[in-house]
């Protein structure tokens, strides 16, 4: 009964070093809160935004297109996760469209912490790519 009990306390150890890195990339992999796929027109699309994130704060929505962040064009939505996920990063300026009309938002964006502050939107018309 003895040598069951050490496995499975073994097992369960070997389980949790293996569940709780994986949760901590989950996590990580989420701190935007947006799915994004590219979009056919140039950009990339927001098919989902996930509920309190910082994407929320800054007024994203599902069907908005981005169409630069900082001034770069991405086509790629795993290239804009990398450079808006930089850990160095704490401000942050996006230009999106939705229906029609383009908008410029910032805000100080901290990755790390998935935290928005201090977040400001105009209407401005539509770069040039």
């Amino acid at each position: 009964m003895r040598n069951c009990m050490s496995r499975f306390i073994l097992i369960a150890g070997v389980v949790a070093m293996l569940v709780i890195p994986v949760g901590a990339l989950r996590a990580q992999n989420w701190r935007l809160g947006v799915m994004m796929v590219p979009n056919p027109g140039g950009g990339i699309r927001i098919v989902q935004i996930i509920n309190d994130s910082p994407a929320q704060r800054l007024g994203l929505r599902a069907s908005d297109v981005i169409l630069t962040i900082d001034g770069r064009w991405f086509n790629d939505p795993w290239m804009a996760r990398s450079y808006v996920m930089n850990p160095d990063r704490t401000r942050i300026t996006l230009v999106y469209e939705r229906n029609y009309r383009c908008y410029r938002v910032w805000a100080n964006f901290y990755p790390i912490a998935g935290t928005v502050t201090d977040v400001g939107t105009e209407e401005v018309p539509r770069p040039v790519q």
